[in-house]
């Protein structure tokens, strides 16, 4: 299981959301992980449909909640690539770090549009991002990536 970054989420917009229509020249889809670093989940070159899914874990004792912060761009580091979106996943049970089973699964459809969601595999509690619930994202249009 992988760490992932500790931030938390703050919801500004919260709108209903089909997914995001992504630019016809893909670009690597992932999540920032702790230490500023970037994990991707769909490659650049990954055919459509795509899947990608990855179990991650807490990083501090008694961590309540995660958030998850979901870019775009293929570096190594999470503040090189683009923040296109963020969600949280509240009420982790208590318990001491890398103790949580999170799996964060992202899909682009045949039509190149994004959703994500992440799954507390103990709890069986989810929260989906893009497809249904919430999300606060920072979206410059210009970058090619516009609400489907």
């Amino acid at each position: 299981m992988l760490p992932l970054a500790t931030a938390l989420c703050h919801r500004r917009i919260e709108t209903e959301f089909k997914g995001w229509r992504l630019p016809p020249r893909r670009p690597a889809l992932g999540v920032q992980m702790t230490g500023d670093r970037a994990f991707t989940l769909i490659p650049a070159d990954a055919p459509l449909p795509a899947v990608g899914r990855q179990v991650f874990t807490t990083v501090h004792d008694n961590q309540a909640e995660i958030c998850v912060l979901v870019l775009r761009g293929d570096a190594p580091v999470a503040s090189r690539n683009a923040v296109i979106g963020q969600f949280d996943l509240t009420g982790l049970p208590p318990g001491p770090r890398g103790s949580a089973r999170i799996e964060v699964t992202f899909q682009v459809d045949p039509n190149n549009v994004l959703s994500a969601n992440a799954t507390d595999l103990d709890a069986g509690r989810q929260e989906q991002w893009l497809r249904q619930g919430s999300m606060v994202a920072r979206i410059a249009h210009s970058d090619g990536v516009t609400p489907a």
